[in-house]
């Protein structure tokens, strides 16, 4: 688990957004996730946002297959009142 105020750092496979890349990808990823325990077309973002991280740093290579993620998730209110 992550502590308040902590950064997590990934680098994932994505889904590319050009749909011929993207269609291999699908093609793919049956084999990537057997063999390998990989999604190829995974959108972190996505499961960041719903935990509510905060993203500081998003990068994506040339070909947008994989992505460089730092996030921080929000620190702990220290005001005693706020909910």
């Amino acid at each position: 688990m992550l502590r308040p105020g902590g950064q997590i750092l990934l680098l994932e496979h994505v889904r590319n957004p050009l749909l011929p890349v993207r269609l291999l990808e699908r093609l793919l990823e049956p084999f990537a996730v057997r063999f390998a325990a990989d999604h190829l077309t995974r959108e972190p973002l996505e499961y960041l946002a719903a935990e509510g991280f905060e993203i500081e740093r998003l990068e994506r290579t040339t070909l947008g297959i994989v992505e460089r993620v730092s996030a921080r998730k929000p620190p702990v209110s220290s005001n005693p009142t706020a909910r």
